[in-house]
């Protein structure tokens, strides 16, 4: 037989007591508990595998996350296009011809857009900025303006004068002297005149570098300024393709090279 366990202790007036003060106690905090209040407090830890009925799932909320998607490297398709036009060139010949003159292209400057402005005016006309015109020449003379030069990226201020003009001069992408080599040699005086007078094959460049670039093609003559490599390859293979010319074989691999570095 087991014994009634009892509380010797305690008075049986207290005894009594207890035994009602303790369920309703009990009663009580269920009460509060079932309305929402937190007698335990907010940092108390709850048993595994419990969860508040108005918790939400971490994996349900948005993720915000700070790193970035590495960039996609942006390729040039006027590389690509010019890569194009590249494989179409023909080879000139092994013996290039000589007899450049520079007057079978037409003497100097001409108008040959009939706008009122030689060649000269027109293309400082259009790469310079802040561009000043000489009075009474309908805005066709430039006489003096900014020059964010592209061979070798440097700013040159114009001005017009004796000693001054030939700081920025005019170059022809595509050398005439090197268009003779490879085709225009051919060619009617006027069709030459017409070429030499391209605005596509021009570009207002530091005077020096123009000198020092003189007939040369990509082989041997790049300008100084790297990040105008590709366009410039791409304008020169564009013109050599525009007029059907064909290309020496050391400036082909050297303007290959140069595109596939811009795709």
């Amino acid at each position: 037989m087991v014994a009634k366990l009892g509380n010797p202790a305690l008075p049986r007036p207290l005894e009594i007591a207890l035994g009602v003060l303790v369920p309703t106690l009990v009663f009580s905090v269920g009460i509060l508990g079932s309305i929402g209040l937190n007698l335990v407090g907010p940092a108390a830890a709850q048993p595994d595998g419990a969860s508040e009925s108005t918790s939400t799932s971490t994996s349900d909320q948005p993720v915000s996350s700070t790193a970035t998607a590495t960039p996609t490297p942006v390729q040039d398709p006027q590389a690509e296009a010019a890569l194009d036009q590249l494989a179409q060139l023909a080879d000139a010949p092994a013996g290039y011809r000589d007899g450049y003159v520079r007057d079978y292209f037409g003497h100097g400057w001409i108008d040959t857009d009939r706008n009122g402005c030689d060649t000269r005016n027109d293309i400082l006309d259009r790469d310079l900025e802040a561009v000043i015109y000489k009075p009474n020449t309908r805005d066709c003379v430039v006489l003096s303006g900014e020059l964010d030069e592209l061979y070798t990226g440097k700013t040159i201020s114009f001005l017009r004068g004796n000693e001054t003009s030939t700081l920025v001069q005019i170059d022809h992408i595509v050398p005439l002297g090197y268009s003779w080599q490879v085709g225009t040699a051919t060619w009617p005086e006027e069709q030459r005149i017409a070429f030499a007078n391209d605005p596509s094959n021009l570009l207002a460049a530091d005077g020096t570098a123009n000198q020092v670039k003189s007939a040369n093609g990509p082989a041997d003559w790049m300008p100084d300024n790297e990040a105008f490599h590709c366009s410039y390859i791409e304008r020169f293979v564009g013109v050599l393709s525009d007029y059907a010319l064909a290309i020496k074989a050391e400036d082909r691999i050297a303007s290959e090279r140069v595109l596939r570095s811009c795709v």
